[in-house]
């Protein structure tokens, strides 16, 4: 056996001995494990590229209420978070001057429909001969021309009656005339073509010309009275009739104008009030009470049932990232101020991304977002110690859209340049 001095003692005992030692042998192994471990492991985890969409939860079903007018809203019917349905009243608006121009219209329309009948009535009393109208108001007008109608026909009746007795008169002497003439004829006809005949001829002729005169002059007076007598009446009435016809079509034609005029603002009235157009719980987008003012296309409120399988995420993808996703991607949804270590994320699957895009106006500028909508699997986030948090319509959320995976062995063998 070498005897050593103390200053030739360099290396250690390890090197010196024969078998190394049980622990060396252990950790080598257990590099080994780690080692083969890690590779394993590297071979079947994931790691997983994302794209981040900011959003909010709310249901396949929800609508949005906007009102159509300017106004100060005056009555809240419904409260925030109640349910309500189709055709309740949400709240009323005023702008001031609802319901003066519809009274005003209406008591235009009732003026002008009293007219009407005031007419209607006044060519009744023409047909009949009777003076049905009042003497007073809108019928006074009426009252008199029909007073003057009658007066008129009242004095033409005495005329005509006169001119009958005077027809009658002439009547009875036009068929004396006749007579007298016929028998001038048969005179004529008898006499001989003798001298002294000819000469009583010849007066005989005479006095059948003037009796033929005497009667056509008759004739004549018996046309013109009769003409007299029935005409002057009736044209008075036809004018009186025709005239009244030409005021109530005018008249017709303003009613329609002034009916549809109101129907208009009879819409424009309704504009005033906010109803439902759904079964659901009504929410407020804004601070909705009594004396706020409410502008023209304002969108005031949502409706929805807020039932957990018409829950969806509703989100916006940057229109940089729009590339990289597509349906039915696998989605991460996190929701905003919950602890992800403690309970974790819901899980989702992409289902919609809108064919064009949106602009959002932001302190950085304008930003051009696609609207994407993300179906959920589950409706609950559950921690290690067993609580619980529901998922409830309008949360926030971060919807992490997993658009590729690739394992970690591949990853480091790509960082090494190892693999294309």
């Amino acid at each position: 056996m070498k005897l050593y001095q103390k200053s030739e003692l360099k290396d250690s005992r390890i090197f010196f001995d024969k078998k190394p030692p049980m622990f060396l042998t252990m950790f080598i192994l257990f590099i080994l494990f780690m080692i083969i471990f890690a590779i394993w492991m590297s071979s079947w985890m994931s790691k997983s590229y994302i794209v981040e969409a900011n959003g909010t939860i709310t249901t396949t079903d929800n609508i949005y209420i906007s009102a159509l007018s300017d106004g100060v809203l005056t009555s809240l019917n419904s409260q925030e978070g109640t349910f309500v349905k189709k055709g309740d009243i949400l709240f009323e608006i005023s702008s001031g001057s609802e319901g003066v121009q519809y009274s005003a219209l209406q008591k235009q329309i009732s003026n002008t429909k009293d007219k009407i009948s005031a007419i209607n009535k006044y060519i009744n009393s023409l047909n009949i001969h009777q003076n049905k109208m009042s003497n007073s108001g809108i019928e006074q007008e009426y009252y008199e021309k029909v007073r003057y109608y009658i007066s008129s026909l009242e004095d033409e009746n005495q005329t005509k009656e006169n001119n009958q007795k005077s027809i009658k008169q002439k009547e009875e002497k036009k068929t004396k005339k006749e007579q007298e003439i016929q028998s001038l004829k048969d005179q004529i006809y008898k006499l001989k073509d003798t001298e002294e005949d000819k000469a009583k001829k010849e007066e005989l002729n005479s006095s059948l010309e003037t009796k033929q005169s005497e009667l056509e002059s008759l004739i004549e007076e018996i046309n013109q009275l009769t003409q007299t007598s029935s005409s002057q009446a009736e044209q008075t009435k036809i004018q009186l009739i025709s005239e009244a016809g030409n005021t109530r079509t005018a008249l017709q034609s303003t009613l329609v104008e002034l009916e549809g005029q109101l129907k208009a603002y009879q819409s424009q009235d309704a504009l005033t009030t906010v109803k439902a157009s759904q079964d659901g719980y009504v929410h407020y987008l804004s601070t909705i009470k009594e004396g706020v003012t409410i502008q023209k296309g304002q969108t005031v409120a949502e409706i929805s049932t807020n039932k957990d399988d018409q829950m969806i995420v509703e989100a916006y993808i940057q229109a940089t990232d729009i590339s990289k996703v597509q349906l039915n991607n696998d989605v991460k949804v996190a929701i905003n101020g919950v602890n992800i270590q403690k309970y974790g994320t819901l899980n989702g699957k992409l289902v919609s991304i809108d064919s064009g895009t949106l602009t959002q106006e932001t302190e950085q500028g304008n930003i051009v977002l696609y609207k994407c909508l993300v179906s959920l699997d589950n409706k609950q986030l559950h921690s290690t110690d067993g609580s619980q948090i529901d998922v409830i319509k309008s949360m926030p959320v971060v919807a992490r859209i997993v658009y590729e995976k690739e394992t970690y062995l591949d990853w480091l063998l790509e960082l090494l340049s190892f693999k294309n």
